[in-house]
């Protein structure tokens, strides 16, 4: 099996369109066979364009058609469920495009699954050098100093994708399941607490250099257990923890097949296939194919452009100058006396130095103040 995957790989890698991918398929005699011999799938493939037909048939050359389409005349609403299950193969075919999509994805199960498989690739593990921080030395704090010097630099990456079956965490009201994002950690989610983490760095560079830095957030979810929607909606109903929506970007990651131990996809009902998220490894490839790259090279250049404020010789910290620098009217008023009240709510919880009050009338800008 194995061998005869890696010799069509190479075939289809030299395919120059999906029709030509459909006629190399149509060469393999399990393909052939198979085909001839269930009059539905001779009908769908009738019907199908080159991409469907593509995927029907690479089902059916992994060994997996036996399975996906077990009693498929006998399956209720079977138009509507294979019409799902292609949107799905198709999302999963082209992710996994540069190792061969979804065949590519079964041979690579397959020699993981195959024990008598040799890793034969020459690497060269080196040891990571352990530094113990919790002694303070001068090595030590060196490297915190140079970390801490160039927190501008950073951008954090937040996987929060997980299904979290370990946890299982339900809604007690509607008994649905939970995102761990959600889950409550000394009376906050465990997504506040990690903005909050980051937050605590952010006023430690502004305490250690007097310099204002908002640093850019990528969020990776994805489907399960309603993930993604679940945390949008915290983000919304904590108003992006007051960092401004721009400075968050979110990519989705994809909820690949499950695979049993002896080779075969796992299905969740007929023709519904059994998907979980595809790991934290997927996220360089999301980064790129969702605009992950181009968020924090953007948020880069805008945020060089932007200077911090400076008010009787105070930094008003996480306001910035370029977002108030309009002329103000009575609402924009409101909404800074709304941002002093919540800063000033921060203060007494973190216990940091309350910043002065100010007032402007409605034809003064927060510059000409400064």
């Amino acid at each position: 099996m194995l061998k005869n995957l890696d010799d069509l790989l190479k075939k289809l890698k030299l395919a120059s369109s999906t029709i030509k991918k459909n006629q190399i398929l149509d060469e393999l005699p399990n393909v052939l066979k198979y085909v001839n011999s269930h009059s539905f799938l001779q009908k769908i493939i009738k019907d199908a364009s080159p991409l469907d037909e593509y995927l029907i048939k690479s089902l059916i050359a992994i060994g997996q058609a036996n399975n996906i389409f077990f009693n498929f005349e006998k399956t209720p609403n079977t138009s509507k469920l294979l019409n799902n299950l292609l949107e799905d193969l198709k999302k999963i075919d082209n992710f996994y495009i540069s190792i061969g999509g979804i065949i590519g994805y079964h041979y690579n199960f397959l020699k993981l699954l195959n024990p008598k498989i040799e890793n034969k690739t020459n690497i060269s593990l080196l040891k990571t050098p352990f530094i113990d921080i919790t002694k303070p030395n001068k090595t030590t704090k060196e490297l915190v100093d140079i970390g801490l010097k160039n927190l501008d630099k950073f951008a954090f990456i937040c996987p929060l994708g997980g299904s979290g079956d370990r946890l299982n965490l339900f809604d007690p009201k509607t008994n649905k399941p939970l995102a761990v994002a959600t889950f409550n950690f000394q009376g906050r989610s465990l997504l506040e607490n990690l903005i909050r983490d980051i937050e605590g760095l952010e006023y430690l560079y502004f305490k250690t250099f007097n310099k204002e830095i908002v640093t850019p957030i990528v969020i990776m979810t994805s489907d399960a257990k309603n993930n993604h929607r679940q945390i949008l909606d915290l983000f919304e109903k904590m108003n992006y923890f007051n960092r401004g929506k721009k400075s968050f970007h979110f990519v989705k990651q994809l909820s690949s097949p499950l695979i049993t131990e002896d080779g075969s996809w796992a299905l969740k009902s007929p023709l519904k296939l059994a998907l979980k998220p595809s790991g934290h490894g997927a996220l360089w490839q999301l980064l790129e194919r969702q605009k992950g790259f181009d968020f924090l090279k953007k948020f880069k250049k805008e945020d060089e452009k932007k200077k911090p404020i400076v008010m009787k010789g105070k930094v008003l910290e996480m306001i910035r100058a370029s977002e108030l620098s309009t002329t103000l009217t009575g609402a924009d008023l409101n909404t800074i006396a709304s941002i002093i009240t919540f800063k000033e709510k921060v203060a007494r919880e973190i216990m940091i130095p309350r910043v002065d009050i100010f007032v402007l009338d409605a034809k003064t800008t927060i510059r000409d103040a400064c």
